[in-house]
């Protein structure tokens, strides 16, 4: 379970799931906690689908998600994961959808880890790691 802080100074407790929700670059997020984390949830309709969304979400420097930069189903950060889906010991989840776009570092020992962009570039560049806690 990872934690970011949101600018609201709550800290969601979010689940990773390499096959989990979320799709477009988007993570997922309980409809319960949105509030908390200072997002609106918006209706996004597409061609095929009809979704609940989440934008507005930001978190405090250093302490947060990264951004995926690629275009999102209605400019997004989450989509909203019904609270019966199985997380109820989290406020929502990082799943397959949002994780592919980054490169993942989990250090165990230190429950520590970060994220840095699929751009091949040595660590020391990386001017886009977020560093985020383990639970």
């Amino acid at each position: 379970m990872l934690h970011a802080t949101a600018r609201t100074g709550y800290t969601p407790r979010l689940i990773v799931d390499t096959g989990g929700a979320g799709f477009g670059g988007l993570y997922a997020l309980r409809r319960d906690i949105v509030s908390r984390l200072g997002g609106t949830v918006t209706t996004c309709k597409q061609p095929d689908f009809k979704v609940g969304l989440v934008g507005g979400i930001s978190f405090r420097t250093g302490a947060g998600l990264p951004s995926v930069t690629q275009p999102r189903p209605c400019g997004a950060d989450a989509v909203i994961l019904d609270a019966d889906a199985g997380v109820k010991a989290a406020d929502g989840m990082l799943g397959a959808g949002y994780l592919s776009h980054f490169i993942w570092t989990f250090d165990y020992p230190a429950k520590k880890n970060s994220a840095r962009t699929t751009r091949l570039a040595p660590r020391s560049a990386c001017s886009a790691c977020s560093p985020l806690v383990c639970a």
